[in-house]
């Protein structure tokens, strides 16, 4: 059987999965964290024996794959959110720790099965990933975490042509005011923005800005690779995601070189990933470096803009290990 750990609601990357799976007739069971916080779910998780069970059966005992995306979204405050208690936070907080040991066990007695990704370095360290890819040979922007503004001016005249930009360390979600949704971007940092900061604030990262030819969108799967390029203009914002709806963005089918997908292929063999999408740039002079991997990456975009059929790819990997 193939297992599902994702959340309730649509997962964009989930579900085309399992419809191909289905479509294949393969054995396929989806599990959230709803079905085992839910007073009235048939989910029973029972340490001693090792089982999870569902409607009195043991679904471990026939798991032979298990594809993991975003289990913990979205969950923690539906069972509080009309709570009035002043102790409605402090609840929240420990019921994201119960349930982080939890799935934490869960993880540990299915160690044993094929996993995609493994649960290990599902949730990654983007500086951790930044110095092991430099490691594979792989370049990488310069790039420093400061809270000092002379540290940042001496950075940025370090980097006076290309110039730098500053993005968040880990990620950033949205903020939702009424009718209004804002979200952080990859954004460039200029002189008179270094000006008006305090001479010290929260450790921030900042790093050399890419000359950008291409931007190259690479999806990861067990040592193949299914890549494409957005074209934009010079002038075009350092953020490809603020140009998404641009007419000016173009995307083409692209094959990275040899050399840099097995710097690849040896780095992600390496931190122990079988997947994960990647962010590349073309710099102008050649060079290809090195911005981040996800483990849990959407593939939608670039499997549609190539034509990969990147879903059906992964149900065909999910079933050849579900033996």
């Amino acid at each position: 059987m193939i297992l599902f750990l994702s959340y309730e609601g649509l997962e964009q990357g989930t579900n085309p999965i399992i419809d191909w799976l289905i479509f294949k007739r393969a054995n396929v069971c989806k599990v959230h964290l709803g079905d085992i916080l839910n007073p009235q779910g048939n989910v029973t998780l029972m340490p001693n024996e090792g089982k999870l069970m569902w409607n009195g059966e043991d679904v471990l005992s026939d798991v032979n794959v298990i594809c993991y995306r975003r289990l913990y979204d979205g969950i923690y405050n539906r069972y509080f959110e009309d709570s009035e208690s002043k102790f409605k936070y402090q609840v929240i907080r420990e019921l994201k720790g119960e349930i982080s040991d939890v799935i934490k066990f869960l993880f540990d007695i299915t160690s044993n099965k094929a996993w995609f990704p493994p649960p290990n370095v599902n949730n990654v360290n983007k500086l951790t990933m930044l110095m092991k890819a430099r490691n594979f040979g792989l370049n990488v922007p310069d790039t420093i975490i400061t809270n000092s503004r002379s540290q940042l001016v001496k950075f940025l005249k370090k980097h006076n042509e290309a110039g730098i930009i500053t993005k968040p360390i880990n990620r950033s979600g949205y903020y939702i005011d009424e009718d209004m949704t804002y979200s952080s971007y990859t954004t460039t940092i200029t002189a008179k923005m270094i000006s008006d900061l305090p001479e010290k604030f929260p450790p921030s990262l900042f790093q050399s800005r890419c000359r950008r030819e291409y931007e190259i969108r690479a999806f990861y799967l067990d040592g193949d690779f299914y890549s494409v390029a957005g074209i934009l203009p010079e002038e075009s914002l350092v953020d490809i995601k603020r140009s998404f709806k641009k007419a000016t963005l173009q995307w083409m089918v692209y094959e990275l070189p040899a050399h840099v997908k097995h710097q690849i292929d040896s780095f992600m063999k390496n931190i122990g990933l079988n997947t994960g999408s990647l962010d590349i740039i073309k710099e102008i002079d050649n060079t290809y470096t090195f911005i981040e991997v996800n483990p849990v990456g959407q593939y939608g975009a670039p499997s549609y803009q190539g034509n990969f059929r990147i879903e059906e790819k992964i149900a065909d990997w999910l079933i050849k290990h579900d033996q």
